[in-house]
């Protein structure tokens, strides 16, 4: 019994002690607080062990998150009951009369004795005295049951942090394969309004109405035939034979068929993926079948022609065809690299050249080949784009992707391409002439200035929104001395802006704008003394 007694004793002091400072807990500045692992440490302790947002628990080592203040942390109220008791028994006498009414000793956790007038002791009843036993043991299945609780908390916590990290690598997929998607839209995209700028140049009745009106200088004496020819023909001159009239139809003829056979056969693989039925079966770790919907074991197409909005059903079939056929061509193309890696190590070690065929590789569903060495690559202006990137003392502001024309091939523009060529070039440290919604013009440094200017004068002229074209600049004696980069904008072509636009030179269209329009619009609105600390730079690639 004295044994229990000490023991209760000890389980007393050191349940209303901080076990860090070793004071006793009180009601303002020492207020017991518990913390997330369930370990109790006084307010004062609290406010030195929290720093930057983190509160380390000095007993069992473990970090928590808590944006608050440690004040709002939970009380621990058994712990302020116990204080309140003992405030009570420190008011008694410090030698109380225990020959009268039934007493408790707080430190033996017994009925209190003569040896026990030192200890904690208050006045009870001798009902109390009775059930006080069963007090003490609901406290003890209390406690036990309350560590259980934390630590299924606890283990609650850790799965839900697995979880966390499933969605974030599913976000993070998922995110992947829409920068994919969007960069192949993209390219397709470029490739469609360059067609359709083609075509639109190439029409009949554009290239008359253009003869009629004499936007197309020089041309006033010649043959109506002739003229009819050189229109049917894209780049031709006055001065160009038959032969050559007929040479580079066939050229243009070529291109066009390439670009048919391509966009055929992009078509066909994406009908072919459509078509195709895909199957999917699940089993559990010991391979065990899982049921699962009759559609999916049956297989399922995503092949819908006549569907112009999808269900969320359809929508996941769709997306779950195209990861799988990613998926697909991505495991071939292992295959391809791993068996001739395999080849490679059983054959003898010959020289080869990147132009031999050991070195190419044949892209999925497409007939274009793909060099091994990037460096090989050169300047192509019915393949390249323009990119110009903004910035302002030294912060990214955007950039700007302009998509050649075929239309503008002049030795200038080849020379500009080849100079910049996956390479930016310094292009301006000014922001030229602005007018907002209606036009932007920036200049050509130096650097950049130093060109033949030849043909450029015979390029179509540009006044449409999304387009981008160049002006020239002329000294006193009528030389060509530099130029500058020009975008019409939204309101260009109305007809209260033409005394605007007449302040301008003639501008020769190179391309259209495929990304960055906001980023124009936004420099068209800046003032004169906004226009400080940008740079430009200027790319092909």
């Amino acid at each position: 019994m004295a044994a229990a007694a000490c023991a209760s004793l000890e389980e007393t002091e050191s349940f209303i002690t901080c076990s860090i400072c070793l004071c006793e807990f009180d009601a303002e500045f020492r207020k017991p607080k518990f913390l997330p692992c369930a370990h109790t440490v006084c307010l004062k302790c609290l406010e030195e062990i929290h720093k930057n947002f983190v509160i380390a628990c000095p007993l069992c080592r473990k970090e928590f998150s808590y944006q608050d203040h440690v004040t709002c942390l939970p009380n621990n109220s058994y712990v302020l009951h116990m204080l309140r008791l003992t405030e009570k028994n420190a008011e008694a006498t410090s030698k109380p009369d225990l020959q009268g009414k039934p007493t408790w000793c707080l430190t033996c956790g017994a009925v209190a004795k003569q040896s026990c007038s030192i200890h904690s002791i208050i006045d009870v009843t001798a009902n109390t005295i009775k059930n006080f036993e069963s007090l003490l043991n609901l406290r003890d299945d209390l406690k036990k049951m309350r560590d259980q609780g934390q630590t299924k908390l606890a283990l609650a916590i850790e799965k839900r942090k697995e979880i966390q990290t499933h969605f974030q690598q599913l976000s993070e997929s998922l995110q992947l394969v829409l920068h994919e998607v969007s960069v192949q839209e993209e390219q397709n995209n470029i490739l469609l309004v360059e067609m359709i700028s083609q075509l639109e140049a190439n029409s009949p009745h554009l290239q008359s109405h253009l003869l009629s009106s004499g936007m197309i200088p020089g041309q006033d004496n010649q043959d109506p035939l002739l003229s009819e020819l050189m229109s049917v023909v894209d780049g031709s001159k006055p001065e160009d034979s038959f032969e050559i009239l007929k040479e580079k139809m066939k050229k243009t003829l070529q291109c066009y068929e390439s670009k048919l056979a391509e966009a055929v056969a992009m078509a066909k693989s994406i009908t072919y993926q459509k078509k195709s039925k895909i199957a999917v079966w699940l089993t559990d770790s010991n391979g065990q079948a899982i049921p699962t919907w009759d559609l999916l074991e049956s297989g399922f197409n995503t092949y819908w022609p006549n569907d112009t909005s999808l269900s969320p059903t359809k929508r996941d079939f769709l997306l779950l065809s195209h990861i799988v056929f990613s998926i697909q061509k991505r495991g071939q193309k292992i295959n391809k690299q791993t068996n001739f890696s395999a080849v490679s190590h059983k054959a003898k070690p010959v020289a080869t050249k990147l132009d031999e065929p050991s070195s190419l590789v044949k892209t999925e569903n497409t007939n274009k080949t793909v060099k091994l060495d990037p460096s090989t690559e050169k300047f192509d202006l019915n393949k390249s784009t323009l990119i110009l990137t903004v910035r302002r003392q030294g912060t990214l502001k955007g950039t700007v992707l302009i998509k050649l024309s075929s239309s503008c091939d002049s030795p200038f523009i080849q020379q500009l391409g080849k100079i910049c060529f996956h390479s930016p070039k310094h292009f301006s440290d000014v922001i030229g002439k602005t007018v907002p919604e209606l036009f932007l013009l920036l200049p050509a440094c130096k650097e950049l200035a130093d060109f033949s200017y030849n043909g450029l004068t015979g390029l179509p002229s540009t006044r449409h929104y999304m387009e981008a074209g160049i002006s020239l600049c002329s000294d006193e004696k009528g030389v060509f001395k530099s130029w500058n980069l020009v975008f019409p904008l939204r309101h260009f072509e109305e007809k209260k802006n033409e005394m605007h636009v007449k302040t301008l030179q003639p501008i020769h269209f190179i391309g259209q704008v495929m990304k960055g329009i906001d980023v124009i619009e936004m420099l068209s609105w800046t003032s004169k003394h906004q226009r400080s600390g940008y740079t430009f730079t200027l790319e092909s690639r």
